[in-house]
């Protein structure tokens, strides 16, 4: 798939542009995804759609929701026997992938979360730029849920992904500091950072 396609986050936390996009489909591929609550924003992206799972676990296929089809299988693999059988079945593209699109995906990319902060103030977005550049380009970057969740998932976990880390699973107040202390020794523990 093409980088300027890429609607980021398919979930709770999508951007508006992605929202929008979910909900004018009426199919949609799951590869490797739960399709949890989280993922299918309580069940509201797929209502009245088709959906197709995919995933390596058979236990994982309809374990959060009914699917339309369930394929178990490596997700890479059946991703790439996909496309293989529709270029062999001479399949066009759906035409979905417009400049109309490409342009929204972009405006939004660069319509950076600083920009909307009040003077004087900063944000995730106008700060981690900052850090970034402090720490030779390699920061370890972990957060606490509420405040800047939304925006530093949707940054870093597609820009950075392997040094993003997310302490989601746990709920305790003022965790985001010591998770954050704890990831940046792990980081410095290893030479594959984790």
């Amino acid at each position: 798939m093409s980088e300027d396609f890429n609607l980021g986050i398919f979930g709770t936390v999508s951007t508006p542009v992605a929202v929008d996009a979910i909900m004018e489909s009426d199919c949609i591929i799951a590869f490797g995804a739960s399709l949890n609550r989280f993922t299918l924003s309580r069940g509201t992206f797929a209502k009245n759609k088709r959906i197709v799972q995919i995933n390596l676990e058979p236990t994982e296929v309809g374990k959060n929701i009914d699917v339309t089809v369930g394929l178990v299988g490596d997700p890479q693999a059946v991703a790439d026997l996909i496309v293989r059988w529709l270029d062999e079945a001479e399949i066009g593209p759906s035409g979905y992938r417009t400049e109309d699109l490409k342009h929204k995906i972009a405006a939004r990319a660069g319509n950076s979360h600083h920009n909307r902060n009040r003077l004087g103030s900063c944000g995730f977005s106008s700060g981690a730029p900052q850090t970034e550049q402090k720490s030779a380009g390699r920061p370890v970057i972990g957060h606490r849920r509420r405040a800047f969740h939304a925006e530093s998932v949707d940054d870093n976990s597609r820009r950075r992904p392997r040094l993003f880390c997310n302490d989601q699973r746990l709920g305790s107040i003022g965790l985001g500091l010591s998770f954050a202390v704890g990831a940046a020794y792990a980081s410095t523990a290893s030479t594959d950072r984790f």
